[in-house]
């Protein structure tokens, strides 16, 4: 697709335009409209309410006609300022910290068990598509983007209880996927957490405790049967983990050279 920057009309609020370069495409488009409406809607409760801005909302959807050419166009949140962990990177190519690795993968924790739950895989969660704010903003204000997480590109999302194989993957972050992708296998809870850890492996530098790297590797076993069973359970025991190594919660900037884009 392509990406247009833009904004609301009579308001300056920006917006993402994506575009289908291709009809064949439509069915991604259409896909990242109904799947993410699916886990914005389960989301409504009390507690999912906070975990509905990680994730675009879309919207607007539609075909714009071009001669015979029918391409899906949808309207979506566009999250200024946000750095996907491929920029991190480059950034910052020595990798992150233990506390930022931490605080980090919890959020990706419960947002992916959020989407499973909610009856949908994303299907490629990916360095491009994981996205943090950074804090040295120079703002000295509370700020909800500071420390929360973005999914983005939900056009590989299926509904899992209907579908049991994406339509497709990116090649070119094979070595990132779970086996049972590419092996067109039924996936399940553990899919999306497979490559969610396998990015922020990594991601660390080689301060982050072991502890830390082999409690997020349980996620990245070749076999699904034998990583974590419950995600919530493995969310408390990872808890107990950063707590015995770093005592109890507490801020830790996740700064980057420049700081965010402007």
């Amino acid at each position: 697709a392509d990406i247009h920057w833009g904004y609301e009309k009579g308001f300056m609020t920006p917006i993402l335009i994506k575009a289908c370069r291709h009809s064949a495409d439509n069915d991604f488009l259409k896909a990242e409209r109904t799947n993410t409406d699916i886990v914005r809607k389960k989301m409504e409760t009390h507690d999912g309410k906070i975990w509905q801005q990680c994730i675009p909302k879309v919207f607007d959807s539609f075909l714009l006609t071009e001669g015979t050419l029918k391409r899906r166009i949808n309207i979506q949140d566009a999250f200024l300022g946000y750095l996907n962990l491929n920029e991190v990177h480059n950034l910052m190519p020595q990798g992150l910290d233990g506390r930022t690795i931490v605080w980090m993968w919890k959020r990706m924790v419960v947002l992916l068990d959020w989407t499973y739950r909610s009856g949908v895989i994303h299907g490629a969660v990916l360095p491009c598509h994981i996205m943090f704010y950074p804090d040295n903003d120079g703002s000295t204000t509370r700020d909800i983007r500071k420390h929360s997480i973005r999914l983005v590109d939900w056009c590989y999302s299926i509904e899992h209880k209907t579908r049991t194989r994406l339509s497709a993957w990116v090649p070119a972050y094979q070595r990132l996927y779970a086996p049972e992708i590419v092996a067109k296998k039924p996936l399940d809870h553990s899919t999306d957490l497979y490559m969610g850890a396998m990015t922020m492996l990594e991601m660390c530098d080689k301060t982050v405790p072991k502890e830390i790297t082999d409690s997020i590797r349980r996620w990245v076993e070749k076999n699904p049967k034998q990583r974590p069973a419950q995600t919530m359970q493995y969310f408390q025991e990872f808890l107990g983990i950063q707590k015995a190594i770093y005592g109890a919660p507490q801020w830790h900037d996740f700064n980057v050279p420049g700081g965010p884009a402007k």
